[in-house]
């Protein structure tokens, strides 16, 4: 009992803060930047499988955004919403994509994602008023082989 009790203590003296999600803003005006940890780097037959969270309620209309690694040659992963889909239940819209190893310019297990939105402007345009950032709530990294 005595060894539980310094246990319980440490316990209840965490932060509230250290569950919390960190959330990533995206406006048309610059690009929003999120480091996600890997537990190591990709091998050649190997990929990383992103699963993107995006605030539903900050996601609206024709908005877009694109996600890239400006370190590795050409992964573009464009996120949009299908205006017909039912909302989601926990009003978190979740979106899959896929950075391949060679995109992967690193020996150090983090991914440095760029996100850059799209609001359907032409370049110079005003975004129109009243859109505020898109909001990335939660990106999850999994490597996962390549073929068979």
């Amino acid at each position: 009992m005595r060894a539980v009790l310094p246990l319980l203590l440490a316990l209840t003296l965490v932060p509230v803060a250290a569950g919390a999600r960190e959330i990533t803003e995206v406006t048309a005006e610059k690009p929003a930047w999120r480091q996600v940890p890997l537990k190591r780097a990709p091998s050649a037959r190997e990929l990383v499988a992103l699963r993107i969270g995006v605030r539903e309620d900050s996601f609206y209309g024709t908005r877009h955004i694109l996600v890239d690694v400006p370190a590795g040659p050409a992964f573009v992963a464009q996120i949009m919403r299908d205006p017909k889909a039912p909302a989601a239940d926990d009003g978190i819209l979740w979106f899959d994509a896929a950075v391949p190893a060679h995109a992967f310019n690193s020996t150090r297990p983090i991914l440095n994602l760029r996100f850059l939105m799209d609001e359907g402007c032409k370049p110079g345009e005003a975004v129109p008023p009243g859109r505020g950032p898109v909001q990335v709530t939660a990106v999850e990294a999994e490597l996962a082989p390549i073929g068979p």
